[in-house]
Protein backbone atom coordinates (compact mmCIF):
# COMPACT_ATOMS: atom_id res chain seq x y z
CA UNK A 1 0.00 0.00 0.00
CA UNK A 2 0.97 3.44 -0.44
CA UNK A 3 1.29 6.60 1.54
CA UNK A 4 -1.52 7.97 -1.12
CA UNK A 5 -3.73 5.08 -0.91
CA UNK A 6 -3.52 4.85 3.06
CA UNK A 7 -4.33 8.42 3.44
CA UNK A 8 -7.11 8.18 0.85
CA UNK A 9 -8.46 5.41 2.81
CA UNK A 10 -8.14 7.12 6.14
CA UNK A 11 -9.72 10.16 4.74
CA UNK A 12 -12.91 7.87 3.36
CA UNK A 13 -12.80 6.07 7.03
CA UNK A 14 -13.09 9.34 8.65
CA UNK A 15 -15.56 11.20 6.41
CA UNK A 16 -17.94 8.58 6.78
CA UNK A 17 -18.38 9.17 11.08
CA UNK A 18 -18.31 12.65 11.17
CA UNK A 19 -21.84 14.68 11.46
CA UNK A 20 -22.28 17.27 8.80
CA UNK A 21 -24.35 20.41 10.17
CA UNK A 22 -25.02 22.92 7.74
CA UNK A 23 -27.57 26.04 9.21
CA UNK A 24 -29.48 27.89 6.46
CA UNK A 25 -31.28 30.83 6.85
CA UNK A 26 -34.35 31.32 4.29
CA UNK A 27 -37.22 34.01 3.68
CA UNK A 28 -40.27 31.92 4.48
CA UNK A 29 -42.30 30.91 7.33
CA UNK A 30 -41.09 27.70 9.02
CA UNK A 31 -44.92 26.13 7.76
CA UNK A 32 -43.58 26.85 4.31
CA UNK A 33 -40.45 25.18 4.75
CA UNK A 34 -41.68 22.04 6.45
CA UNK A 35 -44.52 21.87 3.41
CA UNK A 36 -40.54 22.66 0.54
CA UNK A 37 -39.69 19.64 3.01
CA UNK A 38 -42.15 17.14 2.79
CA UNK A 39 -44.59 18.06 -0.01
CA UNK A 40 -43.43 15.53 -3.01
CA UNK A 41 -44.15 18.31 -5.71
CA UNK A 42 -42.05 21.11 -4.33
CA UNK A 43 -38.90 18.84 -2.92
CA UNK A 44 -38.68 17.66 -6.39
CA UNK A 45 -38.11 20.96 -7.92
CA UNK A 46 -34.85 21.24 -5.70
CA UNK A 47 -33.90 18.04 -5.63
CA UNK A 48 -32.75 16.88 -9.12
CA UNK A 49 -36.69 15.92 -9.73
CA UNK A 50 -36.57 13.23 -7.03
CA UNK A 51 -40.18 12.62 -5.61
CA UNK A 52 -40.44 11.68 -2.04
CA UNK A 53 -43.01 9.44 -0.64
CA UNK A 54 -44.74 9.14 3.13
CA UNK A 55 -47.35 9.75 5.58
CA UNK A 56 -45.26 11.92 7.61
CA UNK A 57 -45.96 10.14 10.68
CA UNK A 58 -43.71 8.89 13.40
CA UNK A 59 -42.61 5.27 12.96
CA UNK A 60 -43.18 5.51 9.21
CA UNK A 61 -41.41 4.58 6.10
CA UNK A 62 -40.44 6.92 3.51
CA UNK A 63 -38.95 6.32 0.11
CA UNK A 64 -37.47 8.86 -2.80
CA UNK A 65 -37.99 7.77 -6.45
CA UNK A 66 -37.23 9.55 -9.58
CA UNK A 67 -38.81 9.82 -13.25
CA UNK A 68 -35.61 9.38 -14.69
CA UNK A 69 -34.30 6.18 -12.64
CA UNK A 70 -35.33 3.09 -11.97
CA UNK A 71 -36.47 1.56 -8.21
CA UNK A 72 -36.15 3.14 -4.99
CA UNK A 73 -33.25 5.61 -4.51
CA UNK A 74 -33.04 6.80 -0.92
CA UNK A 75 -35.71 4.88 1.86
CA UNK A 76 -35.70 5.52 5.87
CA UNK A 77 -38.27 5.72 8.43
CA UNK A 78 -39.39 9.06 9.98
CA UNK A 79 -38.28 8.65 14.11
CA UNK A 80 -39.61 12.40 15.42
CA UNK A 81 -42.60 14.09 12.97
CA UNK A 82 -42.79 17.54 14.74
CA UNK A 83 -44.82 19.95 12.33
CA UNK A 84 -43.10 22.62 11.54
CA UNK A 85 -40.54 22.21 14.12
CA UNK A 86 -38.60 19.38 14.12
CA UNK A 87 -37.95 15.86 11.56
CA UNK A 88 -35.81 13.23 12.08
CA UNK A 89 -35.54 9.98 9.93
CA UNK A 90 -33.13 7.36 8.85
CA UNK A 91 -32.07 7.55 5.20
CA UNK A 92 -30.50 4.92 3.81
CA UNK A 93 -29.08 5.87 -0.30
CA UNK A 94 -30.08 3.08 -2.69
CA UNK A 95 -28.70 4.38 -6.20
CA UNK A 96 -25.37 2.23 -6.17
CA UNK A 97 -23.47 -0.26 -4.43
CA UNK A 98 -21.16 1.67 -3.50
CA UNK A 99 -23.63 4.17 -1.50
CA UNK A 100 -25.58 1.00 -0.06
CA UNK A 101 -22.45 -0.24 1.73
CA UNK A 102 -22.21 2.73 3.84
CA UNK A 103 -25.48 2.06 5.57
CA UNK A 104 -28.20 3.71 7.39
CA UNK A 105 -27.69 7.66 8.03
CA UNK A 106 -29.63 9.86 10.65
CA UNK A 107 -31.12 12.81 9.43
CA UNK A 108 -33.08 15.52 11.83
CA UNK A 109 -33.82 18.54 10.14
CA UNK A 110 -34.72 21.19 13.27
CA UNK A 111 -37.10 24.78 11.93
CA UNK A 112 -37.74 27.63 13.89
CA UNK A 113 -38.31 31.11 13.13
CA UNK A 114 -35.66 34.07 13.20
CA UNK A 115 -37.94 37.43 12.58
CA UNK A 116 -38.74 37.42 8.74
CA UNK A 117 -37.27 34.22 8.04
CA UNK A 118 -36.74 30.30 9.05
CA UNK A 119 -33.82 28.68 10.33
CA UNK A 120 -33.30 25.23 9.09
CA UNK A 121 -30.34 23.12 10.80
CA UNK A 122 -30.17 20.15 8.80
CA UNK A 123 -27.38 17.30 10.63
CA UNK A 124 -26.38 14.56 9.17
CA UNK A 125 -24.95 11.47 11.42
CA UNK A 126 -23.44 8.38 8.37
CA UNK A 127 -23.67 4.36 10.15
CA UNK A 128 -25.99 5.45 12.55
Amino acid sequence: MTIANDKAETTNRLEKQVEKVYEIYIKTTPDRLWKAITDPEMRSKYSFGNRIKSDWKAGSRYEATNPGAPGVLVEGENLEVDPPRRLVQTMRALWGDDVKREGTSRVTWEIEPIGAKARTISSTAAGR
